[in-house]
């Protein structure tokens, strides 16, 4: 990273905007929200509604997204139509504090107990009835959590396991810290929490029904991996070292995904996009960029970049952060402000395919 970048902005406060439609005209409120979530939900409301409003208070804490919630309860509705445009490669955890709300698969309904905590996976179908009152929901990408197709779409941690207890609290701890956490200390906390529920996660999926050592490998080795992105040295045989497997055994894992050379190079990239489109401009930012993904220089970078978003680095440094700094006050004849920050939370919600996260239409 280079000297110039290195340090820029760090004890500056995390992101932060205000999603407030109380005091607006209900027709107003309800446009605006269906506006808000196209591409990834419907809103079930009918323009008329007279009690329809929504507070949301938004955290970005690194690569996760915190929302502490108020509204008078709405339904979601994510069909095969949104996931074909926003494939939402990440888990929702929710944790409600009043009853009513309802989870609808497509094979059963679950109750949204209060005080629970739930994990929703968003790549997949659902209808979800949202409870009136408080909720505090944090978005976690699957490549953080290693959430693997097949898992269950839906599970629930009860208010008195062991589990559940352990992680609403701490949930709420660390809400309660978010608007005093700063860009750098927030690194940490990120990787701590994502941390926890990984771990919470794995423990209750193996008690689901155990996990085949092919798949403690590869979890081992994919999570090698993200923490030494940044390492413009890492090789296949280092993959090797740490997982304990045979050059052939671990390019056999990783043949579904492209092959482990390409896998690595892959999440350079989608490292190196999120970076780059929360990155305010300015001078040398895209060469401390690849140097914090490893890549060995900036032209390595843009050409790779370019062959695979169709875009040069610095056409989308910045993306991110024009969204945040929008005034999030506007009123409703003068929103347009907030309506594209809000879209960039629902698009950011597909981390794997970063190139589509930002499209507003």
């Amino acid at each position: 990273m280079t000297e110039q970048f290195r340090g820029k902005g760090l004890e500056a406060p995390v992101p932060h905007f205000l999603y407030d439609t109380r005091g607006w005209r209900q027709a107003d409120a309800v446009d605006f929200g269906r506006e808000v979530v196209r591409r990834t939900y419907d809103l079930g409301l009918s323009r008329d509604r007279a009690d329809h409003w929504f507070h949301t208070d938004i955290w970005f804490v690194g690569p996760l997204l915190f929302a502490a919630n108020a509204g008078d309860g709405h339904t979601l509705l994510r069909e095969a139509r949104h996931l074909a445009s926003n494939p939402g490669n990440y888990l929702k955890l929710q944790i409600f504090e009043q009853p009513g709300g309802v989870l609808f698969g497509p094979d059963a309904s679950e109750p949204l107990e209060p005080r629970a905590v739930h994990l929703i996976d968003q790549s997949r179908p659902y209808r979800q009835q949202m409870a009136a009152g408080r909720n505090r929901t944090v978005f976690i990408p699957h490549s953080l959590l290693e959430y693997r197709p097949g898992a269950p779409a839906y599970i629930r941690l009860a208010a008195e396991s062991a589990d559940g207890g352990f992680l609403a609290r701490s949930t709420a701890a660390l809400f309660e810290q978010l608007p005093s956490l700063t860009v750098g200390d927030a690194a940490g906390v990120a990787g701590a929490y994502a941390g926890l529920v990984r771990a919470l996660l794995d423990w209750r999926l193996s008690r689901l029904g155990g996990e085949g050592i092919r798949s403690v490998r590869l979890d081992a080795a994919r999570r090698y991996i993200e923490a030494n992105l940044h390492d413009p040295g890492l090789k296949p045989d280092d993959v090797l070292g740490v997982v304990g497997a045979s050059r052939a055994t671990i390019f056999r894992d990783f043949a579904p995904l492209g092959g482990l050379e390409a896998y690595i190079r892959e999440r350079r990239l989608d490292r190196a996009y999120r970076t780059l489109s929360m990155s305010a401009p300015q001078r040398g930012v895209v060469g401390a960029v690849a140097d914090a993904s490893g890549f060995p220089s900036t032209a390595e970078l843009s050409r790779s970049f370019q062959r695979r978003y169709g875009v040069s680095p610095t056409d989308v440094v910045g993306q991110w952060h024009k969204a945040l700094v929008a005034e999030p006050a506007a009123p409703p004849r003068a929103r347009e402000g907030l309506l594209e920050a809000m879209r960039a939370v629902y698009h950011w919600s597909n981390p794997e395919d970063p190139a589509d996260r930002f499209d507003a239409r």
